[in-house]
């Protein structure tokens, strides 16, 4: 499904495509709605604030995944990276429930590679003690992102 919505910030129309792989429900409120419900609630602002951060970063890295350069393993790493942050998960040590389950032909639609390679890669990093799965579920270890860049860790440590 492809939707074609805008956002009404201070007047200005900003277009924005949405691409989903899956039927899902969108939520609309004007703007002035939103932004009344911010001002009553700093808690809820703060929400606000730090989820159009986690989309910005999700946007970049949707560029970094689609970017063919990078190797189909690194590309998934980058997308369960993501889809963790995105649930609000920092992985940092131990084992973490990836918050979506996709199947393997909706991880391949994802990262422009078949199912086939997505089962590949997942046996291979089960096999290195990465990964384990139980049932759809996929379960990462910290250690799977080692070699994943993350550019606003960069300014947490400073």
């Amino acid at each position: 499904m492809i939707t074609q919505t805008f956002y009404l910030f201070n007047k200005a129309h900003v277009n924005v495509t949405t691409i989903v792989i899956r039927d899902a429900d969108i939520l609309v409120v004007p703007p002035d709605i939103l932004l009344d419900a911010m001002r009553q609630d700093a808690e809820l602002a703060i929400k606000i604030c730090r989820h159009v951060v986690a989309k910005q970063e999700s946007s970049l890295e949707a560029v970094i995944i689609t970017n063919t350069s990078c190797e189909p393993a690194q590309r998934l790493k980058i997308l369960l990276k993501s889809m963790l942050l995105e649930g609000g998960i920092e992985p940092k040590t131990g084992w973490y429930t990836v918050p979506l389950t996709l199947t393997h032909e909706e991880y391949g639609q994802i990262i422009n590679v078949t199912h086939v390679t997505i089962s590949r890669i997942l046996a291979h990093w089960q096999s290195e003690g990465l990964i384990c799965r139980e049932n759809k579920t996929i379960i990462v270890h910290h250690q799977l992102f080692d070699d994943v860049y993350d550019w606003l860790s960069y300014f947490s440590e400073k």
